[in-house]
């Protein structure tokens, strides 16, 4: 069956969000390079440091992260963070000239065991108990009870997901996809922007939002609300807290 224009036009933006995710990756890469070679670290010396840090590193797999063939969005996020602490970049320098966020790891782990199946967690006989967060409090980095406001049960493989953490969606932005007070499951360390892909976004002047991205043929991203009402918005400074990748207790995925 032959393909549709719309078709057509899918596999171009596609092609093109995929350009423009290379380059981001390679101009990740180069602002590791850079800040390296400024420090005077060769490649095995840098390595060395990291792996004081407790994280597993080859020279070979940071050269591939600075060549920008390995994208820096999808290391994990605990070598992110040694890397960032052998650069001796603040967090802020860090997510200025990366774009991705990196957490307080510490307030990180612990919340994570909370969110983990522990033996005096409530359980049903296929279900976890687990927190739900504030919407508003994505973009602190860490998670604490404060900012709990509710909890759900999900099947185990949701509750147990590697960096999932899960907020309440606030407003009717992404009806009629998402609605407001619906429960979405988000990858904190997936943040590369993709064509048609939901994610949680830190925007200055409009704080914390769930939007659906949109790439054009000219690689630029426009945020998109699923409710007409709300208009698209083109932000300059943008910080992705995490892709959604299902919702609501009965996990529908996205």
């Amino acid at each position: 069956m032959p393909l549709s224009e719309e078709d057509h036009l899918f596999d171009q933006l596609d092609l093109e969000g995929e350009r423009g995710l290379q380059q981001w990756a390679e101009s990740q890469g180069a602002f590791v390079r850079r800040r390296r070679l400024a420090l005077g670290l060769k490649r095995p010396a840098f390595v060395s440091e990291v792996e004081k840090l407790g994280q597993s590193m080859t020279a070979d797999y940071l050269n591939k992260i600075e060549a920008g063939t390995r994208p820096l969005s999808k290391v994990s996020i605990e070598l992110r963070e040694a890397m960032r602490q052998v650069l001796k970049f603040s967090r802020e320098k860090w997510v200025e000239g990366t774009g991705l966020y990196t957490p307080d790891l510490e307030e990180h782990y612990a919340n994570r065991l909370k969110q983990e199946p522990q033996p005096d967690m409530v359980r049903s006989s296929v279900r976890v108990r687990i927190p739900v967060y504030a919407l508003a409090a994505a973009g602190a980095g860490a998670w604490t009870d404060e900012d709990v406001i509710d909890y759900i049960e999900v099947e185990p493989e949701v509750a147990n997901r590697r960096n999932r953490t899960t907020f309440q969606v606030d407003g009717d932005s992404m009806e009629p996809t998402l609605s407001d007070g619906d429960y979405i499951h988000v990858d904190i360390a997936d943040q590369d922007i993709r064509h048609d892909k939901i994610y949680v976004v830190k925007i200055k002047g409009d704080g914390i939002v769930v939007k659906r991205a949109w790439v054009y043929e000219d690689l630029t991203v426009e945020l998109r609300s699923d409710n007409l009402k709300h208009k698209p918005l083109n932000p300059d400074d943008a910080i992705v807290i995490g892709r959604v990748f299902g919702f609501n207790q009965g996990f529908r995925p996205l």
